[in-house]
């Protein structure tokens, strides 16, 4: 049986950190369209013009926002393509299934060699969530965990409770060699966070391995 409880990762550029760190300390988390993702097939299906009737599933497809997680803290490509090369972040949420409300689900991504097919015997309602919980096989590295709202009253929710957060290896480097105004406002915030909340953890990825594995320690850098 499933656990309702749950930990996921969300990677985030230091810029997006930085101008949404209070939300995300918060344990709030962003939703958007599902149209605003960087894969050009997502939500895509195949159909008959002929004969089949797609209006009703557009349109309760387009009443979705999303929010996309992933499994590990450790992925290297996620690190490189949505951590802006590593010098981000990776945030860690547990979240509590029983708590969420109606209109939000919890999915794990499936994969297939194809997009998924229109089905008229089904209802446009299952199918807009089949459509948005199936990808094409070569994302299958993201291990993803997508987070589906159905026309939610807001964008940021409190779903979840924040319990760590891991810098990206150029993250440190950054820190040690140039910091910027970013830098310092994360740090500040994260200090300050510390030590509100004790158990709460900050690591730090230490090592790429020679097959591309990541490692991470807690980091005593931040003080």
């Amino acid at each position: 049986m499933t656990s309702p409880i749950c930990r996921l990762f969300w990677y985030r550029s230091r810029e997006n950190f930085a101008r949404h760190i209070d939300n995300y300390l918060q344990g709030k988390i962003h939703f958007s369209s599902w149209k605003n993702v960087n894969d050009p097939m997502e939500g895509y299906f195949t159909y008959f013009p002929q004969h089949d009737e797609i209006s009703e599933l557009i349109s309760e497809k387009n009443k979705y926002k999303i929010c996309c997680f992933s499994k590990k803290y450790s992925n290297y490509l996620l690190w490189s393509h949505y951590a802006k090369d590593h010098k981000g972040v990776c945030l860690e949420y547990e979240f509590d299934t029983r708590a969420f409300p109606d209109n939000l689900k919890k999915r794990v991504i499936k994969y297939r060699k194809e997009i998924p097919q229109f089905d008229n015997n089904e209802p446009p309602e299952r199918q807009a969530v089949h459509m948005l919980t199936h990808k094409l096989s070569f994302w299958r590295y993201e291990e993803e965990v997508r987070l589906l709202a159905f026309e939610p009253m807001s964008l940021d929710i409190r779903l979840g409770e924040l319990k760590s957060i891991t810098l990206g290896l150029k993250f440190i480097d950054d820190y040690i060699n140039n910091q910027d105004v970013d830098l310092i406002n994360i740090c500040s915030r994260m200090r300050e966070f510390k030590r509100m909340f004790p158990d709460f953890e900050i690591y730090s990825i230490n090592n790429i391995q020679p097959d591309g594995h990541l490692t991470r320690t807690k980091t005593r850098i931040l003080g």
